[in-house]
């Protein structure tokens, strides 16, 4: 295999993130560009992904973010001729009290200044897009048009192989085994020789720990465990125009969106499982974990009471994996301090599909433009200080995960979305 010894940029992780920040560097000139993938691309988290796009964000400059991902989804199954799977059928988030309404109501339009369009639906109307829904409990809807969901593994294929027919290098079966400074800037050593760049961003979700650790930098990110299930067929489902909307359910914490002519579920459960760091880091590629079917099954008990349909079909698979998961819930993107031109791109917190595109595109501007990108100001890597405890931070993810619909609270922990 042929290894540049040099190059301008080495993305390490050919996840959605990696493929998107090799992709849009491209776009922007630089096409002198590394990706190192330690299997295949989207061999870790990205490949069993429920695939969720949302652009909505109780913060505007997070709105921002996820819009961009969005943008890029489009823009890509227009130009690849077979799509990414693309699924713009809307997004529906439940409101359980007249409260909830007025929440989404003001979330709503502090996103408006930044691009979101949707509408509050009143219970009927709420009813009428979802008709499976019991009734009870519902006092209305924010409608989102332009959410839905897209096929993780073609999405983030088709953003490597166009990075590649750019010009960027694309090492496949290749893993990086450690980073150190070198005259020019980094030397990242490989399992098919060394590469040595200016600038290195590391993408490599929870397995980001091991170079993390070399350099002498403890990542906030602990592997948290989910699980999601996809069901039988459900009669009178359709697809294509008709096919119903992504739905999440704050007060029953789950999310469902269709899956051909059945559903894809994935409840949050209260006490959620972190996975020891040298389990995590042993999990192979294209490789799940062992389903845990006795708390899918409390975390769907909830999901039945709204949607009785879900307790007459059968469950045929149960997806159970992990990913790197931060404090805030939130991914970890920029320099840490000291290590100038080591750029962090992980830490995706299950929201991978969600977040990975846009903060691929944000992360190009800002080394191709040298301008960091107002959006990922509150994202920056040693937000959470460089000492922090290791048990309060997994604490303080498990809570965070826990509450993850919920809207923000000074008083504890709120959510971001539904996992990408």
């Amino acid at each position: 295999m042929n290894v540049p010894g040099t190059a301008r940029l080495v993305v390490v992780g050919g996840g959605m993130a990696g493929c998107s920040l090799a992709y849009h560097v491209t776009r922007l000139g630089w096409t002198d560009v590394v990706l190192v993938e330690r299997d295949r691309v989207t061999s870790g988290a990205t490949w069993h992904a429920a695939g969720l796009c949302t652009q909505f964000h109780w913060s505007p400059p997070l709105v921002v973010v996820l819009g961009r991902s969005l943008a890029a989804y489009r823009a890509l199954d227009a130009a690849v001729p077979a799509g990414v799977g693309l699924h713009p059928v809307g997004s529906l988030r439940l409101a359980a009290d007249p409260h909830e309404v007025a929440v989404l109501a003001a979330a709503l339009e502090r996103g408006r200044e930044e691009g979101l369009e949707g509408a509050i639906l009143s219970r009927a109307q709420t009813l009428a897009r979802w008709p499976l829904l019991a009734p009870d409990g519902i006092a209305g809807a924010l409608h989102i048009p332009a959410e839905g969901y897209v096929d993780p593994a073609s999405a983030a294929g088709a953003f490597a192989r166009a990075a590649g027919e750019a010009g960027a290098t694309l090492l496949q079966g290749v893993a990086a085994t450690g980073i150190e400074a070198a005259p020019g800037g980094w030397r990242v050593a490989t399992t098919a020789g060394a590469i040595t760049a200016p600038r290195v961003a590391i993408a490599g979700g929870l397995w980001s720990h091991g170079l993390a650790e070399a350099l002498g930098v403890r990542l906030p990110m602990v592997a948290m465990e989910h699980q999601h299930c996809l069901t039988g067929p459900v009669a009178g489902l359709s697809r294509g125009a008709a096919e119903l909307p992504v739905l999440r359910d704050p007060s029953a914490s789950f999310y469902i969106r269709q899956d051909q002519l059945g559903f894809l579920c994935g409840p949050f459960e209260p006490d959620p499982v972190v996975v020891p760091a040298a389990e995590a880091a042993d999990q192979g590629p294209f490789q799940l974990r062992r389903a845990a079917p006795e708390r899918l099954t409390r975390g769907l008990a909830a999901a039945m009471r709204r949607l009785p349909v879900l307790a007459t079909v059968g469950i045929r698979q149960v997806v159970a994996g992990a990913d790197g998961y931060t404090p805030d819930g939130l991914p970890l993107v920029g320099e840490w301090p000291g290590l100038p031109g080591i750029v962090w791109l992980t830490g995706m917190s299950l929201f991978g599909i969600a977040f990975g595109a846009g903060l691929g595109a944000l992360v190009a501007e800002d080394l191709v433009g040298d301008t960091r990108p107002a959006a990922l100001r509150g994202l920056a890597p040693n937000r959470f200080g460089t000492g922090a405890d290791a048990a309060e931070l997994a604490g303080r993810a498990r809570a965070t995960y826990a509450a993850e619909y919920r809207a923000p609270s000074p008083d504890g922990p709120g959510g971001l979305d539904a996992p990408g």
